[in-house]
């Protein structure tokens, strides 16, 4: 028994279909898989995300443990700097 089909085909489309995984993968996602293959990359990528998100977030955490903050206290302790030393005559006490 022999079955006749249609032979009209429709404009634009393509008589076959390639299934999703048959299709060429995007340039993407081929560097995506290859740095996903590659166990120290990826390890590496994680040490320096942790890195960063603790850079970041840790003055959030804890925002009294900043060793280099400047407070007004301290700030009130130091002398205005002049910008220059004064001459030395006025440095040097003279006993006469």
């Amino acid at each position: 028994m022999v079955t006749v089909t249609d032979d009209k085909a429709t404009p634009g489309a393509s008589p076959v279909d390639p299934p999703a995984a048959e299709k060429a993968p995007t340039r993407g996602r081929l560097v995506v898989r290859r740095f996903l293959r590659r166990k120290g990359a990826v390890f590496g990528l994680v040490v320096v995300v942790l890195l960063y998100l603790m850079a970041f977030l840790g003055p959030l955490i804890s925002p009294g443990a900043t060793p280099n903050r400047t407070t007004p206290r301290s700030s009130s302790r130091r002398a205005p700097s002049t910008g220059s030393a004064p001459p030395r005559s006025a440095r040097t006490c003279s006993r006469r």
